[in-house]
């Protein structure tokens, strides 16, 4: 045996398990991927927990589903950071963190029965909205500035909603939510719980 030969089995042995390695990383990385997309499904979000069923019917009744532009922003366009359309590495990673500890919660929250029958979705809803408005604040609503760039309103149509968001383009806290309440989801009912939650039936069709 030469000395060659002795030298490519020495190094057989790493080799092989380098391109183990590069397999089982690439296949974890299709997998990983491939879960995201297809959890952030508006097919995923509005059939994988039953409990769901009364935000979906709500979405459907919004301008956000059914408008004259035939744009529709699904749930992931909403409720997941922004950065999720076209994420950098570290971002990627940020909105997987996101995911899994959203997805600890509702699964927990699913198999409780929290908000299994519509009664228990109205007595909850008031405190869910609170906690995804608080959500938006604290990300200064980017997930609505993804479509919404406060630095390109303008032009003959719309100079009054370049006016009306003006001082928000610098603004350190961002709450679209404040004044467009109902552009995601339309109850047509009142809460049980009541309050300003629910939406009076002019705003069904609002667009604004």
């Amino acid at each position: 045996m030469t000395a060659q030969t002795r030298q490519r089995r020495k190094w057989l042995p790493a080799a092989v398990l380098l391109a183990v390695g590069a397999l089982i990383g690439a296949g974890s990385l299709v997998g990983v991927t491939e879960a995201v997309r297809l959890s952030s499904t508006e097919e995923f979000c509005t059939s994988a927990c039953h409990s769901m069923q009364w935000a979906t019917e709500a979405h459907q009744r919004s301008v956000h589903y059914s408008n004259s532009l035939g744009l529709r922003a699904s749930c992931a366009d909403c409720h997941l950071p922004y950065r999720s359309r076209h994420p950098a590495a570290l971002e990627y990673l940020e909105l997987i963190a996101h995911k899994m500890r959203i997805g600890v919660r509702d699964t927990f929250m699913e198999a409780r029965g929290a908000i299994a029958t519509r009664e228990l979705w109205e007595q909850e809803r008031p405190r869910l909205s609170q906690q995804v408005e608080r959500w938006f604040v604290a990300g200064r609503s980017t997930s609505c500035q993804q479509c919404h760039d406060l630095k390109a309103f303008g032009g003959d149509y719309s100079e009054m909603t370049r006016m009306v968001h003006a001082e928000l383009v610098d603004a350190d806290t961002v709450n679209c939510v404040r004044c467009h309440k109902h552009v995601g989801h339309v109850y047509e009912k009142a809460s049980t719980a009541g309050g300003a939650d629910a939406a009076p039936a002019v705003e069904r069709n609002a667009g604004r």
